[in-house]
This record gives C-alpha cells, sequence and structure tokens, in this order.
C-alpha cells in the first residue's frame, strides 16, 4: 500500500471550497462566476510571485501553489468561503485510509475530542457517514470522545475518484462574490477608517470599485490617503486594477466659505463632493458612488443632512456601514489591515467651524449649493491625478522635500500639538504651537529660521510643512514623528529641557 504525503511534493495542494452563494446561482450564472473567481485566484497569486495551478472539482477547487505564503493570499480571495491544504493523499479505499488516520491522525486526537468529516463525490460502494463512522472508530480509543458540535479536532477527507485527500486545517477565506462579477462602482474615499471598510463590503459583493479622493490639504495629505488605499488594493483588489482619482477641492471649498450660510457649508461641501464623483462615475462607467457614512456620527450624517446630500446627484449612493458604531468599523479595518494607516490620517473634511445645520432642508440645501457655480467642479476634475493603487511603491508615498531626520545646529524644532494635547516629552529647546492656531497664523514666524515641526506621526506636521513652502519658508516634517523623535534623542543622550 502507497500513502503518497504532501510533504514529500515540491508541490503544496489546497483545496478551496467556492463560496455557497456562487454554487447557488443557475448553471450558467455559476459558470461565469467560477471562471471570474479563478482568474481573481491567479492574479492574486502571479502578483505575489507564485506559481499557480487551478482546475474545477465540483463546488470545489484544486489549486496546486509552489510556497506556503500563497495560502494567506488565498485566504483574502472573495468568492471562497475555506482553504484547506491537503496533509496526506492515499487510495480511495477503506484499508487506505484507515492506514492514514492511524498513521497520521492518532496522536493528534489523543486526549482530546474529534469529529471526522467525509465530502465524497463520484466514489461509489460506500456512503460518506460510514466513511465517518469507520474511521472514527479508529481514532476513538485514543481520544477524550466524538464531538460533532464543537470537536477540538476535526479530521476532513475529500473522498474523489483519484484518491483520499486528508486535512484538519480549514482556514475561513473571503466569502462573498468574485470581485467583478457585479459591476463597477466609484468610491469616495478620506483616509479614515470609514471609507476603506465600507469598501471593503462592496469589494465583498462581487463590485469593482475605484476610488475618489477629494484633496483639501495638499500633498502630504494625498500622500496618506494613497497609502490607505493602497494597503486595501494590494490586500483585496485582486481581478482588476483600481485608480485613485484625486480631485482638488481647495478653490471649492474657499467658494463654499465666501458665498454659502456657514451653518450649511459642511452639508454644500458634501453635495459637490457627490456632484463631483456623479461626473467623474459617468466618465469611467462606474454605476453608483460608495461612502463611509453612517448615521449621526458626525453632523453632515444625521437622517435630514443625508437627504439634503443625496438630492444632489441622480446616481444612487450605497452606504455601507449606514448601521455601525465607530468600535466596529475600527474593528473590521484591523481585520481589514487599513487601520494602522487609517489611525494616523487627520481628516479636513470639517470645515464648519461652529453650529453646523443638524436637521438639514433640502430645498436650502440646494439653494446653497448653487451659489457655487459648477465651472469649479469641472475645473478641478479637469486637474485631477490618476493614480494605479496596484503598483504604486512605498516610496512614493514619501517626498524627500517634506520629510527629514536631521536636525541642524540652527534648526528650530516647533511641536505641533491638538487642542488640549499634552506633551509628556519635547525636544531640547523647542517650542510648541497648537497645530489648527498655527496653520492659520505661521506667517507671524521669523522666514530667516529652518523649522523641524514635529506632530505624532509625522502627517499633520508635513502639511503644514507644504503650506510654509509655499509661502517661502525652510519648512520640513520630521519623518516618523515625534516617537522618531525621542528615540533620536535617546541615542544622542539629550538632556531633558529645564522646568
Amino acid at each position: 500500500m502507497v500513502i503518497e504525503e504532501h510533504l514529500i511534493s515540491t508541490k503544496i495542494d489546497i483545496v478551496a471550497r467556492i463560496a455557497p452563494e456562487v454554487s447557488l446561482k443557475s448553471s450558467r450564472v455559476c459558470k461565469a462566476f467560477v471562471q471570474r473567481l479563478i482568474r481573481n485566484m491567479k492574479d492574486a497569486c502571479t502578483s505575489h510571485g507564485f506559481t499557480v495551478d487551478i482546475r474545477q472539482d465540483g463546488g470545489r477547487l484544486r489549486v496546486q501553489v509552489d510556497q506556503m505564503a500563497a495560502v494567506p493570499v488565498l485566504e483574502r480571495i472573495f468568492g471562497l468561503h475555506s482553504v484547506a491544504i491537503i496533509q496526506v493523499r492515499c487510495a480511495p479505499t477503506i484499508e487506505a485510509m484507515r492506514e492514514v488516520v492511524k498513521t497520521h491522525y492518532m496522536d493528534l486526537v489523543a486526549g482530546k475530542t474529534f469529529a471526522v468529516r467525509c465530502q465524497r463525490n463520484k466514489v461509489a460502494g460506500m456512503k460518506s457517514c460510514d466513511v465517518e463512522r469507520d474511521l472514527g472508530a479508529v481514532l476513538y480509543p485514543a481520544s477524550a470522545g466524538v464531538s460533532l458540535k464543537n470537536p477540538e479536532v476535526q479530521v476532513s477527507l475529500d473522498l474523489r475518484l483519484d484518491g483520499a485527500h486528508f486535512y484538519t486545517d480549514r482556514r475561513h477565506a473571503g466569502g462573498g462574490l468574485p470581485i467583478g462579477v457585479e459591476g463597477r462602482a466609484l468610491c469616495l474615499i478620506s483616509g479614515g477608517f470609514d471609507s476603506a471598510v465600507a469598501a471593503w463590503y462592496l469589494l465583498r459583493r462581487g463590485v469593482e470599485l475605484d476610488f475618489m479622493f477629494c484633496n483639501l490639504a495638499g500633498a502630504a495629505y494625498e500622500r496618506s490617503v494613497m497609502s490607505v488605499t493602497a494597503a486595501l488594493a494590494k490586500r483585496w483588489c485582486y481581478g482588476y486594477r483600481p485608480k485613485l482619482f484625486s480631485v482638488p477641492f481647495n478653490d471649492i471649498v474657499s467658494e463654499i466659505r465666501t458665498k454659502t450660510k456657514e451653518n450649511y457649508s459642511q452639508v454644500v461641501l458634501k453635495r459637490l463632493m457627490y456632484k463631483a464623483g456623479e461626473k467623474l462615475a459617468a466618465k469611467i462607467g462606474a454605476e453608483a458612488l460608495i461612502t463611509g457614512e453612517a448615521v449621526g456620527q458626525v453632523s453632515s450624517q444625521t437622517l435630514h443632512n443625508l437627504r439634503a446630500i443625496d438630492d444632489a446627484v441622480e446616481i444612487p449612493v450605497f452606504r455601507p456601514l449606514i448601521g455601525f458604531d465607530k468600535e466596529e468599523i475600527i474593528a473590521k479595518s484591523r481585520f481589514i489591515g487599513t487601520q494602522p494607516f487609517s489611525e494616523h490620517v487627520k481628516e479636513y473634511c470639517n470645515i464648519t467651524p461652529k453650529f453646523p445645520v443638524t436637521k438639514g432642508v433640502v430645498g436650502i440645501a440646494r439653494a446653497e449649493d448653487r451659489k457655487v457655480d459648477e465651472s469649479f467642479i469641472d475645473a478641478a476634475l479637469s486637474e485631477m491625478k490618476t493614480t494605479e493603487m496596484r503598483s504604486i511603491e512605498g516610496d512614493e508615498l514619501l517626498s524627500d522635500f517634506l520629510f527629514t531626520r536631521e536636525i541642524k545646529d540652527d534648526s528650530v524644532v516647533v511641536h505641533c500639538v491638538d487642542k488640549d494635547e499634552h506633551l509628556s516629552w519635547q525636544w531640547p529647546g523647542s517650542q510648541t504651537y497648537d497645530a489648527e492656531q498655527l496653520m492659520k497664523n505661521f506667517t507671524k514666524l521669523n522666514k530667516d529660521n529652518n523649522y523641524i515641526l514635529v506632530c505624532s506621526y509625522g502627517l499633520q506636521s508635513a502639511v503644514l510643512a507644504e503650506k510654509m513652502q509655499d509661502r517661502g519658508y525652510e519648512a520640513y516634517s520630521y519623518a516618523g514623528g515625534l516617537g522618531e523623535l525621542r528615540k533620536s534623542s535617546d541615542s544622542m543622550n539629550l538632556e531633558p529641557p529645564k522646568e
């Protein structure tokens, strides 16, 4: 009797289950969905440098890859229910299978509850339930008993004409539908937690997404948003090449501030963002807009205001997170992999200093946004920058002219803090300013100095450094922020400032 062990092979064999939602489609639709699923899987593997071979076997896909590192990539494929590495193969006979469980799984179930699960396809002369009982009887003496509902160890096998394939570690995959089977949409992304998570939920429903970013704060903010979008795209957007469209919104914001009612400025800003999104969607063939809004999270997301904002466009606007709270959204962003990037992004969408309207009226909102000529939207779209997100490299998200880790003898180190933020440590001889106030009043600083700006993570200070450079100042953001600066201080054994 020959037992072929998986570890002997130079290839890694995987059984991938197609998501039930795909398998339940009509035969014609299911065939098209599976073809797209296989295409997405191949794109995922080859884009990470793995060799892959895939063939369909009923409701499963037989996958062969050349590296174990391909497994977590396959786990992120939408349209797959689970993936499992085949550990042992043997002939499809009860004698051969008994020998496998005795040799390979007896020690694994020792002192533990277990279950045997068999999926049979086109193998005549035996039933799945009989195979499970027979192999379970072999393992039972070494175990703590059988538990069909919640076993500590589950020994699974797929019984096929070409052999019995055993595995124990079945991992959940992306689920949902393969990306690309449900058309295309445009996600309005701001770099925070919400919009990236909202995008993920639409990707999981088979929708190809491109992203539109309305830039209110310059290149440093743009790079922060790009880092979030790239993290999402490189981990989940397999099967196509998502683009980020960066639209400069500074002139539009200036028009809003000078021409509209102050309490409606936030609602008007969102309406104009939607209008820009609708125009762009028409150009790229997108069927809907996607946002990360949730009811009541901020003033512009009250139910009244959402209605007043939706009125601006005819294209459908989908909000996957409409009933989520912030903790749920942040938890999901950790799973998705965007949380480390989003938590360092300061959003600049709030342009109402105080007393924003919370019960916006459609007619008033409509009248206010008409005060901003639509030519400003067209001009912003004409200056739009397009970036392919899966091709972007990390060094493209930084810029030497903004960031530094060098502090010269004549440098003035400036800590930029948010309101009510207190520094537990600061660079010897440094100055401290409220970041928002400094943004408005930096022109009062002496232009003869060289300024090194420091904030928590080096992003907010980069926005300010860019603005100062535009006005002729020599100003840089300390790369990595306060933590990296403190490490530098410790390595130089600098004395803390005297109280």
